[in-house]
């Protein structure tokens, strides 16, 4: 176990920029021979124990324990650890951080998983750009497992194609309230943040109750809680107006991160990120 550099200036908040488009490398083959050193290749080479199987895994795996933990399986390459340390955990000031050959368990300070206000803007930052960084590596999100289990931690399986084909990719993310009648969208291009207000306006007349761009950017849109004479509006078609919007604007859904539990002792029900990524150009 180590303690990150700065780890102890409690009072020290880093900075939040946006997520950056992430620029494609050029590489075709997801084999070590396209130059990629794997993670702990030079330490097997002087200790040559023969006890780490001679695997290089293409799928890679990212869990989210408690408030402020989070553990990555099947790092397979150094440059993507060192592009997680670099890019990732340094949005956060980080407590712990142990790395062991494919894997790496960091602790954050304070409780990115179940926060509010800036906090839960830089934490949202954090999980973007890991999916950007993973993009960047090569990396597709495939699906989560574990979601229905209380005991164990929820992961979230990247794959690496055979085949790999990295293009500029951009990633935002969206967080429905509990009850679903607010949306607030973070670090999406300006013309989802310039347009969805009103194109949830004309779908829902007079529905809308608060339509405006707040701290950093991000886009705040809720529905009136009760309206005399109206019938309610069905949370899902709001839901559903939402991903239309953004989907006819070259995004689609990716991934959603269960992060920490609510309610006391953490028994409720799980708080849902939702990822958007570009979808590439198709020239036709």
């Amino acid at each position: 176990m180590k303690k990150r550099p700065g780890s102890s200036q409690s009072n020290h908040r880093p900075s939040t920029p946006a997520p950056r488009p992430i620029t494609p490398r050029s590489r075709s083959s997801s084999s070590a021979r396209d130059g990629r050193v794997p993670v702990g290749a030079m330490t097997r080479q002087r200790t040559n124990s023969g006890s780490t199987p001679n695997l290089i895994p293409n799928h890679l795996m990212v869990s989210f324990h408690g408030n402020n933990e989070m553990r990555f399986e099947g790092i397979a390459y150094q440059e993507t650890l060192e592009d997680i340390k670099e890019r990732v955990l340094t949005m956060w000031l980080v407590d712990h951080e142990d790395s062991k050959g494919h894997r790496l368990r960091v602790v954050f300070r304070k409780s990115p998983w179940n926060c509010s206000g800036h906090d839960m803007i830089m934490a949202r930052r954090l999980l973007t750009s890991l999916f950007a960084v993973l993009a960047r590596s090569g990396y597709h999100y495939q699906t989560t497992v574990n979601s229905g289990n209380r005991s164990k931690a929820p992961r979230l399986i990247f794959v690496e194609p055979l085949e790999r084909h990295i293009e500029p990719t951009h990633f935002f993310s969206v967080l429905f309230s509990r009850k679903g009648e607010k949306v607030t969208i973070l670090d999406a291009p300006e013309p989802i943040k310039d347009s969805i207000g009103v194109a949830l306006r004309n779908t829902f007349p007079r529905r809308i109750s608060s339509d405006k761009i707040v701290e950093d950017g991000m886009c705040v849109i809720e529905l009136q809680k009760s309206a005399i004479g109206a019938p309610p509006v069905d949370k899902s078609m709001f839901i559903f107006a939402v991903l239309k919007h953004i989907l006819g604007h070259g995004y689609s859904l990716n991934a959603s991160v269960p992060l920490a539990r609510r309610g006391p002792l953490g028994l409720g029900g799980r708080k849902e990120l939702w990822i958007f990524k570009s979808r590439p150009l198709r020239l036709d």
